[in-house]
């Protein structure tokens, strides 16, 4: 027999005689003592045939257990209440138990549980990524879309299943590391994630995953491993934009402790520089170049021979804070010879060694021998010629040994003289001709050189 009363109450000490209570609609103080602990048996699943689910208080005397099986608060008007303990049959379908235990005015912790009979829901389809798995040059954003149209998705950043929990206030995530997918997901640094589709009434998708590495780009150095023997400058770019470079010149491996990398490199000395980009805690790997300093010898303005007359000699380096040090003697110039400060007057005949000292380099040692001959008479000079098959013409040129002297021609065979065309760089034949010609220094002319240049 079932007795059914239309509110709240206790029932009497009534044998044999199980009574269900309708219409308590509540709202009274919660309770969270032993008790008003409550169990549902079996326990919230799927299963293949329609369950009779015991829904029971502890301990059962003196307590009434509510429920509801439509989703509504066991505290609603539309709840039942049995004393003690109550059996539920739970049809083919998705139930969804809500129980709570009352003694008195107090209630107890609400309990939930969804139970599925024999129902097979349609399942959703995996998420699409906007980037497939791979090594990225740079930070990015990864887009993720749902494959079943009203579908939500799901995501963990750190590899594990997501995991969300289907009940009567609709889908939530079920564990921390799940989060509900609601914008771009920022990718900078190596990660993997995971996602799924989820809906009312569906079963979730499988899940869909895509592992991602961030890799930054290597430096780009603007010249490779050299020898340079004049001041230069060094250029460092990164293809990976935002990204920072620090270097060391000591051939060391670069950390964010390091140099960084704001503008040219001065290459003033022998040295080896290594680099590495930085982004969003990742670095990218090495590269490094040797420059190795050559200082080359002194730069002479006067090329060593014979002059007819006093001669001033000067002496440079490209490099403005190397020193020159130098012997007048014939002896080899040394790093503790004199140091070149003007210019050097050659009055006389003389052999000119020379150095140049960087720091801790020193170029090779350069020698010039130069003859001073006050009022000699030049040599003879010396005339060449080259043809030109395509312009059918000779190229010609006339030099002298002796230096400083002004040399004058003729291409009609007469014998030149200071009046003759002088001799300024070489000049074109078309025509054979003879070409005569005579070095002049100090008024003092030499011997006339005689040449026929013959033009096919």
């Amino acid at each position: 027999m079932h007795l059914l009363m239309s509110k709240c109450g206790r029932a009497g000490a009534v044998a044999a005689i199980s009574i269900v209570y309708l219409g308590c609609d509540v709202s009274k103080p919660v309770a969270n003592s032993e008790d008003f602990r409550i169990a549902m048996r079996p326990e919230p699943g799927t299963f293949a045939n329609p369950q009779t689910i015991s829904i029971t208080a502890s301990p059962a005397a003196g307590a009434f257990v509510c429920w509801t099986d439509n989703g509504l608060a066991p505290s609603s008007y539309l709840a039942r209440c049995a004393e003690g303990s109550a059996s539920v049959v739970v049809p083919m379908g998705r139930t969804v138990l809500r129980a709570e235990v009352r003694r008195g005015d107090l209630v107890g912790r609400e309990l939930e549980g969804a139970y599925n009979i024999a129902t097979t829901y349609p399942t959703t389809s995996t998420p699409v990524f906007s980037a497939a798995s791979g090594i990225y040059e740079d930070t990015f954003s990864v887009v993720l879309g749902s494959g079943t149209r009203g579908g939500r998705v799901f995501y963990t950043t750190d590899g594990s299943r997501p995991s969300v929990s289907h009940g009567v206030d609709g889908i939530a995530p079920a564990s921390p590391s799940t989060r509900e997918y609601v914008s771009a997901i920022p990718i900078a640094s190596n990660q993997v994630v995971n996602a799924i589709t989820a809906m009312v009434d569906r079963t979730d998708s499988p899940v869909a995953a895509a592992s991602y590495s961030i890799r930054i780009l290597p430096p780009v150095f603007s010249k490779g491993s050299c020898y340079f023997n004049k001041p230069d400058t060094l250029l460092i770019s990164s293809p990976t934009g935002g990204a920072s470079i620090f270097f060391t010149r000591d051939g060391t491996v670069p950390y964010l402790s390091s140099e960084r990398y704001i503008g040219p490199i001065a290459l003033d000395r022998s040295q080896t520089i290594r680099a590495k980009a930085f982004k969003s805690g990742h670095w990218s790997a090495v590269v490094a170049n040797t420059y190795t300093l050559q200082v080359d010898p002194p730069v002479f303005s006067l090329v060593p021979g014979r002059y007819l007359s006093v001669r001033v000699l000067t002496l440079s380096s490209p490099w403005p804070e190397a020193t020159i040090r130098y012997t007048t003697d014939g002896t080899p110039a040394t790093t503790q010879s004199r140091m070149y400060t003007s210019a050097i007057p050659l009055s006389s005949s003389q052999s000119i060694s020379a150095i140049v000292v960087l720091g801790t380099s020193t170029s090779s040692r350069y020698t010039a021998a130069y003859t001073i001959d006050p009022g000699g008479i030049p040599d003879l000079p010396v005339v060449q010629s080259v043809y030109n098959a395509t312009t059918k013409s000779r190229t010609v040129t006339i030099t002298c040994p002796v230096q400083g002297v002004n040399i004058f021609y003729t291409t009609d065979g007469t014998s030149p003289t200071a009046k003759s065309l002088t001799y300024t760089g070489s000049f074109t034949l078309a025509a054979t001709r003879t070409v005569r010609a005579v070095a002049i220094a100090n008024g003092v002319s030499g011997g006339v050189a005689s040449q026929v240049v013959t033009v096919p």
